[in-house]
């Protein structure tokens, strides 16, 4: 993960910083690039996205979407399996984007 956090800094995408309460901690945050980065890279997926799926129907797009809550649910349940790392993934990639504000 040090080599991902090492190109990351050099591209301006994140920061180090040291932790205000302990200085053996070294804090890694975004920067204004970064979040311009994963606005653009959210933006690219909605639309790959949209493309996949626009030969759905509304309701084959429903079924699965339930299909994929039900994974969700059901890996949440399993300790330290792949489905529970990924449902975690999921719901994290789930709060990000409802809290998502487009910078400007």
């Amino acid at each position: 993960m040090t080599g991902v956090a090492k190109r990351m800094e050099k591209a301006g995408l994140i920061e180090k910083k040291n932790d205000a309460q302990d200085e053996r901690l070294r804090m890694l945050q975004i920067t204004r690039r970064g979040r311009e980065t994963l606005g653009a890279i959210r933006e690219i997926q909605e639309q790959h996205g949209g493309a996949y799926l626009e030969i759905y129907s509304l309701k084959e797009k429903e079924e699965v979407l339930s299909v994929l809550k039900h994974i969700v649910r059901r890996g949440k349940q399993l300790p330290n399996s792949i489905s529970r790392t990924m449902a975690l993934r999921w719901q994290l990639h789930n709060d990000w984007k409802e809290a998502h504000v487009p910078w400007k």
